[in-house]
């Protein structure tokens, strides 16, 4: 079963989320993470890995996807 601080963790140290506090994130986005099961993550991973593509938060705490 997913849970947020694994996924967040996982997500951080593939550098999917580089720059992103866990203090930071809205509801919304802490319940999307924690929800993320082990494919979405390498999915989203291996887009990082490929692209050097990253999620990080604007300075609204919006997500933002940079490509």
């Amino acid at each position: 079963m997913p849970d947020f601080q694994t996924n967040f963790d996982q997500l951080k140290k593939s550098n999917v989320i580089p720059d992103i506090e866990e203090s930071f994130l809205p509801t919304p986005v802490r319940d999307a993470i924690a929800n993320l099961s082990d494919d979405e993550i390498a999915v989203l991973t291996n887009i990082s890995q490929r692209t050097g593509s990253h999620i990080y938060l604007n300075k609204d705490h919006s997500v933002i996807c940079g490509f």
